[in-house]
């Protein structure tokens, strides 16, 4: 049985890295000599994003945006959206199990980088919310990376995440049609069986994409072991439909649905897991409607104008049973079963207005509103005894009933974007955000007259928080562009942090109603190349936070306990590069490489769940009349001995993945437009150990990442 260590010799994550970190430089001095001028353009073309409230290049831009578009998506057959983020420097993927993950973005995750579904904030805990999007449905994930808040408001302290879903297609002047699609793929790690059916239609100003999908998958197989309580199961639907009055005006209804259930958390919350703790979502519910407006070309001046109201509920229902299970022994004395369900809908909209001042400047303001409806809590306990033989000798059962009050939170802001080019090589984008965020808890039902006394003092507060950045970018060729920025952020205390509490020993999590906001203040330099065979981004940033929700230990009413309070603060200091090279029209070299560290400056300790040093190597052959690619790529990540007090070392990994496309429409003109991706995750079958897999307490846990995995997917379009 083989066991995690670090790779050694040829395989060191060390030497890679070295070579991830001066390969894009030795090219770009080679390149930089030559006359690209009559060369052809074998980049991918560049991408258009929404990141900044209005439509624009990412290299026109002055910020370090990532993104990943449909068809990168669909060629890496990822079971969420943060596995499509794979490629990118920076991003980094935390799991909670197997199907629950989230983005690290410069080292900071969950409430400090929010998710948004089409401009529109994806509430909720932010370790569920992307299992509950069909990757398929996608059509670009763009990813801030740095603080955002000026621009989105409260949590985007280290990044955001924007996900555009597809739309039917458009094509002016074509005639009414009718077509679909069908997506398929099977996995042999953990049997998952998952699809998509979707049909698409437009015609007379309409048109409307709907789709209906499902997976299916049991337990996951490492190299050590299978990983117990690790199946999950989904099924969603969605529908998008449009009209359009004419090429400048359309309203558009979107209604979505997506339930996982039987959601298995192996090694998370309530580690050490089966067959002490086994913790479940069943199910875990998102339900979401949306009704836009989005206008444009009014006028000289008036280029754009947006408004959008939406719905969204969540529906958890967490099933979370501790066995008691003397040493020795199999068969548990004692079992304790926790049905609690949580109820959060939610209600907002936002308006925005774009003027323009043709080349030199384009000005973009508008107001964003939300308001969240928290229902308290409710719970039911089942305690089951047995007898040596495995025999039930009593049972009890609690109703279902509301354990934790009610509580709301309302937003309301006002912001401005101002994009100014200077004189030719110079551009500013200057943002300013203004946010006032109410909060208010009910104190019924609380059955501890101490803790309702707490939150009585504060039951009602209100938080206001002005945000800003200015960024430069500065044209030194046609093909490069140096950029910078300063930015301020802030995180809001949310419903969860001032008002949430439990049982802990002997005493309590305490509510703190006064919690203030987190701040933040980012620094940024970084370089963008764009030439005909080779693009480098290469960034170094700062960012340094303050007023931190921390856990901190405390006395209450006599007995020991914990309180969130505003008492930390933290430095995240990095580097990222990421490139891609065509030498010819056939063979393209990519890879990225990361660099973090990050301090708590008030204990002068490393913060936790900080990544090491990692990056990729890649390298793509693509046929002559792209019929077929074959990709091979090397995950390259160091060992991190630099740990908080509650973490574990890790050894260093590379990891090899292997894939191919193959269009067969190209290679049999008459059959259907349809693609077979073949691929090979882990090709050596390697056991390693992710820094960032989330345990009980902090990372310290023997959770294994899956084993060698054989996918084959298929898209067909009709």
């Amino acid at each position: 049985m083989e066991s995690i260590s670090s790779t050694k010799s040829i395989c060191s994550p060390k030497l890679f890295l070295g070579i991830a970190l001066v390969l894009p430089y030795t090219i770009l001095a080679q390149v930089a000599k030559l006359d690209t001028s009559k060369l052809p353009v074998y980049f991918l073309e560049e991408v258009v994003v929404t990141a900044t409230r209005a439509e624009k290049e990412t290299f026109q831009i002055p910020l370090s945006i990532s993104t990943a578009t449909q068809k990168q998506i669909e060629e890496s057959q990822p079971l969420t959206p943060v596995e499509a983020l794979k490629y990118q420097s920076g991003i980094f993927q935390q799991r909670d199990g197997i199907l629950a993950s989230t983005p690290i973005v410069r080292g900071l995750a969950r409430e400090r980088v929010p998710i948004l579904i089409d401009g529109d904030p994806f509430l909720g805990g932010r370790i569920r919310s992307y299992a509950l999007i069909d990757p398929w449905q996608i059509k670009r994930i763009e990813v801030i990376k740095g603080p955002a808040s000026s621009i989105w408001g409260s949590d985007a302290v280290g990044g955001l995440v924007n996900i555009i879903t597809r739309r039917a297609q458009i094509i002016p002047g074509e005639s009414p049609h009718l077509g679909g699609s069908i997506w398929g793929s099977f996995n042999t790690s953990n049997q998952m069986r998952r699809g998509r059916f979707e049909i698409e239609g437009n015609g007379y100003g309409i048109d409307f994409l709907a789709g209906i999908g499902g997976r299916h998958a049991e337990n996951m197989r490492t190299p050590l072991s299978k990983i117990e309580n690790s199946q999950f199961e989904s099924f969603n639907w969605d529908l998008r439909s449009g009209y359009n009055f004419n090429a400048h005006h359309r309203v558009e209804l979107t209604a979505k649905y997506f339930k996982n259930d039987n959601v298995g958390f192996p090694g998370g919350l309530g580690a050490p897991g089966p067959p002490r703790v086994v913790r479940l979502f069943a199910p875990d519910r998102q339900t979401d409607f949306s009704l836009r407006y989005e206008g444009k070309n009014f006028s000289k001046r008036f280029t754009s104008l947006n408004v959008n109201v939406f719905f969204k509920e969540q529906d958890l229902t967490t099933d979370h049973t501790v066995r008691t299970i003397p040493a020795g022994m199999t068969i548990p004395v004692r079992e304790t079963r926790n049905i609690s369900i949580l109820e959060v809908p939610t209600i907002g909209g936002k308006a925005s207005l774009a003027l323009s001042w043709g080349m030199r400047q384009q000005l973009t303001f508008g107001v964003d509103f939300l308001s969240e409806d928290r229902k308290g809590r409710k719970e039911k306990v089942i305690t089951t005894t047995f007898s040596p033989t495995g025999t039930v000798t009593s049972q009890t059962a609690t109703e279902m009933k509301q354990v934790l009050p009610n509580s709301f939170s309302k937003g309301l802001a006002v912001f401005a974007l101002d994009e100014i080019q200077i004189f030719p090589p110079l551009a500013v984008m200057i943002a300013m955000r203004f946010d006032r965020i109410q909060t208010r808890s009910e104190l019924d039902p609380i059955a501890f007259p101490e803790i309702r006394d707490v939150i009585r003092a504060n039951s009602t507060s209100t938080d206001n928080a002005p945000s800003g950045s200015v960024g430069i970018l500065y044209q030194l060729t046609s093909n490069t562009h140096l950029i910078g920025s300063i930015a301020t952020s802030f995180r809001a205390a949310d419903l969860f942090s001032k008002f949430n509490f439990t049982r802990v020993g002997t005493g309590f999590l305490v509510p703190n109603p006064a919690l203030d906001s987190e701040k933040g203040l980012n620094y940024e330099i970084g370089l963008k190349v764009r030439k005909s065979q080779l693009a480098v981004e290469t960034s170094f940033f700062l960012n340094q936070l303050r007023d931190l929700f921390v856990q901190r230990d405390i006395i209450f009413n006599g007995a020991a306990s914990k309180q969130f309070q505003n008492v930390g603060k933290a430095e995240l200091l990095g580097l990222e590069l990421l490139f891609r090279y065509h030498p010819g029209s056939r063979w393209a070299l990519f890879g990225n490489l990361s660099f973090l560290r990050g301090n708590d400056k008030t204990l002068n300790q490393p913060l936790p769940e900080i990544p090491p040093i990692s990056g990729l190597l890649g390298i793509r052959f693509t046929e002559g009349r792209s019929r077929f690619f074959i990709e091979m790529t090397s995950r390259l990540v160091d060992k991190q001995d630099r740990i908080a007090p509650n973490e574990i070392e890790t050894p260093g990994y590379v990891i090899y993945d292997l894939s191919t496309d193959i269009d067969l429409k190209k290679i049999f003109p008459n059959f259907l437009d349809a693609h077979i991706i073949l691929a090979i995750s882990n090709l050596t079958d390697r056991s390693y150990r992710n820094h960032l897999t989330r345990g009980s307490p902090g990372n310290q846990n023997t959770f294994i990442e899956p084993g060698i995995d054989f996918s084959v997917g298929f898209i067909t379009k009709f």
